[in-house]
This record gives C-alpha cells, structure tokens and sequence, in this order.
C-alpha cells in the first residue's frame, strides 16, 4: 500500500499511466474500490472520453489526451532536472533542512562511532569470514528474489486522503453530497455527474430531467423521488432506497443496482445492470 496522496497526484499519475484502472483507492482506508469506478480522483480528459459517443468529437477528445499526457511528462522530466541542478550545487535532496539536517548528520556519526571504535582489532575476522558473509548475503537473497518472484500480482492500493462532503455546496457536477439530507430537495435539471451522493437523504426530492451520469449513490434514500428522465449511465445505485419513485424515461444504461429496493419494494438481486432483476 503506498499514499495517502491528495486527489490531484492520483489524477496526474492516473493521466501517466503510473497509476492502473485496476489499482483500488479508498477515500478512509477502509474501504477500497478500483480506481476507475471512482470518477472524482480520474483526469477530466480521461472522464470526458468514457462518456463520448460520436466519433468525430471522440477522435479530437483522443488528441486532447495525448497532450494532457505529454504536458504533464514534461512537467515530471522538469522537476527532474531541477533536482538534478541542486544536487549539481551541493544543495542536499534528501528532503531535510536546518535543524533537521544537522539532527540526522549528527545521528549517524554517533551511530557509526562503535563501528569505527570495532573496526581495527576486527580487521582481520572480517577478512577471515568475507567469504562465508558473502554466500550467506548471496543465499538470502536469491531465497527473496523468489519470493518476490513467485507471490501473486495484486493491485496497488494507494491512500487517498478523505474528501469531506460539502453539504451546503450549490449542486454541481462532481459534487461531495455523501451523507447529506437533501430531504425534499427542489433539484430539477441539475447537473451531478460523477458526484458522490452515497447515503444522502434525497426522499422526495424533484431531479426530474436531471444528470446523474457515473454518479455514486450507494445506499442513497431515492424513496417517492420524482426521477423523471433523470439519466444514471453507469452510475452505482448499490442499497440504495428506490421505493415509490417516479423512474418514468429513466435511462439506467450500465447502472449498477445490486441489493437496490425497487420502485415496488422488491430488492434486486446481486448482478442487476441497468435492471432490477
């Protein structure tokens, strides 16, 4: 496991290749998902392709992307050199400053202050022994190389830090509304497309002709909402509360409704896509 790292640095290293679709994330370390079913930590350039349908407007999305990608490169190679420059100066890059330098500087002289004290009269069981200490080394680390050769390939998993929801924020595409009640919210024809709205309290709220597209609602109360051609593509409705809905023209193309409570109080079954079933 590697991070926490800010929101950003895993959207860069997502454009870079460096993080995988497959990698898991989780927003409080407890909770882990594959990186691409959480919207809000992919580059916009990557989101915007997903979703694009026409070929033409596809094809200049894909140039975009590629120069999102060079961009951000070379910012890397940069940074880079500028490393390299202060090492050049004798500046240190070992991340340290000040007091905390000279701390470190003066740890390891103490440190090594026995080593040296034990090096004269050791001088010769060293060489003594050089050979036996170097097929033990040797031995260690060919019985590691296979271990590390031979465990399973898993994906990374990588820290995020937690993103508190913003209850109070204007509804806006990408949105943090997780665990807020939005009870009887007036939300028609918003735009809320890969935002994060699991647990909210959306009981009869009006999103008529609303976008939900890519949306996180996991366990979220829809309960008598009026979801009149509302569009969820490939949104996450998992537990979430659908009874006595209005889903009149509701496009649910790739929407995820596993353990979901149906418009008439069944709850459907695991696998539903883009169906109760």
């Amino acid at each position: 496991m590697s991070g926490p790292f800010p929101t950003q640095v895993v959207a860069n290293n997502t454009l870079l290749s460096r993080f995988l679709p497959t990698d898991e994330v989780s927003l409080d370390q407890l909770e882990w998902k594959p990186l691409a079913t959480v919207a809000e930590l992919l580059p916009r350039e990557l989101l915007e392709l997903r979703d694009e349908t026409d070929p033409e407007h596809r094809q200049w999305l894909e140039e975009r992307l590629k120069a999102a990608r060079r961009w951000a490169d070379q910012r890397t190679h940069d940074d880079r050199r500028h490393a390299e420059e202060a090492a050049g100066r004798g500046v240190p890059d070992d991340g340290l400053r000040g007091e905390e330098r000279r701390k470190a500087d003066t740890d390891d002289e103490v440190l090594a202050l026995p080593h040296h004290h034990a090096a004269l009269p050791q001088e010769s069981a060293l060489r003594r022994y050089l050979g036996v200490y170097l097929g033990i080394g040797a031995a260690v680390l060919l019985v590691a190389l296979g271990v590390i050769y031979y465990q399973p390939v898993n994906p990374v998993k990588v820290g995020v830090m937690p993103v508190q929801p913003l209850c109070s924020k204007a509804a806006a595409s990408g949105v943090n509304w997780s665990g807020c009640d939005k009870q009887g919210a007036l939300l028609r024809g918003v735009d809320l497309a890969g935002g994060n709205l699991d647990y909210a309290d959306l009981s009869h709220a009006v999103l008529s002709g609303s976008r939900l597209d890519h949306a996180s609602l996991v366990g979220t109360n829809l309960s008598a909402a009026d979801l009149t051609n509302v569009s969820m593509r490939n949104a996450d409705l998992s537990n979430a509360d659908l009874s006595a809905a209005n889903m009149e023209s509701v496009n649910l193309t790739g929407t995820v409704l596993d353990h979901a409570i149906w418009v008439d109080g069944r709850v459907c079954a695991e696998g539903s896509l883009g169906q109760c079933r």
